[in-house]
């Protein structure tokens, strides 16, 4: 028979695996998210729902040796991976930005009778006038680029040759871009959240909701 240290020591080692499973995962979804996230008309967030159920269903039976679990202690490690996965779709956003500056700027430029290597010289240029202007808009960093892009959201930009400044605004700013942030946190937060909490549950309810599903299986 298991003493208490060793259901402890169990129980701990589980979460410790749901943590990291759940860790490794955010990573790479949420800069699958920052692709999706930029579909029209905030369709890109319902892939914040489908994934955050993903992440909470693995991190749920890579922890499930764990249950019944503190649901304080299952509150902040779903937190904190869904936090993860939502900051890694922002640093990814904040650092495509300036190449599609870029190319922005290029689609709006003259370039006919331009050589290949002025065209690739010139889009690096602007790619690093971008990539300054957003970093470096007060207080700088990630925090500078979030409050660029809830208050302003444009860029003045030069053009190939002697044309005019190009402005490029982005589609999502302001106040429709703070709603589309804040919706995302909670939606994949709800979702993965969903899922982890059932290891508050003791094994035999766990054991019995698996049961209810088609073929017994969880």
């Amino acid at each position: 028979m298991a003493t208490n240290e060793e259901v402890v020591s169990t129980n701990g080692n589980a979460l410790i695996w749901s943590l990291a499973g759940g860790m490794a995962l955010a990573i790479p979804i949420g800069y699958l998210l920052a692709y999706l996230v930029a579909l029209p008309l905030f369709l890109g967030l319902f892939f914040f729902l489908l994934l955050g159920l993903l992440i909470g269903a693995v991190m749920f039976r890579l922890g499930k040796a764990a249950a019944p679990a503190p649901r304080q202690t299952l509150w902040c490690i779903g937190l904190t991976v869904a936090v993860l996965c939502w900051l890694t779709g922002h640093v990814a956003e904040y650092r495509w930005l300036p190449a599609d500056a870029a190319e922005a700027v290029l689609r709006n430029s003259v370039t006919q009778s331009v050589s290949p290597e002025r065209i690739q010289q010139f889009e690096q240029q602007i790619h690093k006038i971008a990539a300054d202007r957003i970093r470096t808009f007060p207080p700088g960093g990630l925090l500078g680029y979030w409050r660029w892009r809830a208050t302003d959201g444009t860029l003045e930009l030069p053009r190939m040759g002697n044309d005019p400044f190009y402005t490029w605004p982005l589609r999502e700013k302001g106040v429709i871009w703070v709603v589309r942030v804040v919706l995302s946190l909670v939606l994949v937060s709800f979702t993965l959240l969903s899922q982890f909490l059932g290891l508050a549950k003791s094994p035999s309810e766990i054991e019995a909701a698996d049961d209810a599903l088609p073929d017994g299986r969880g």
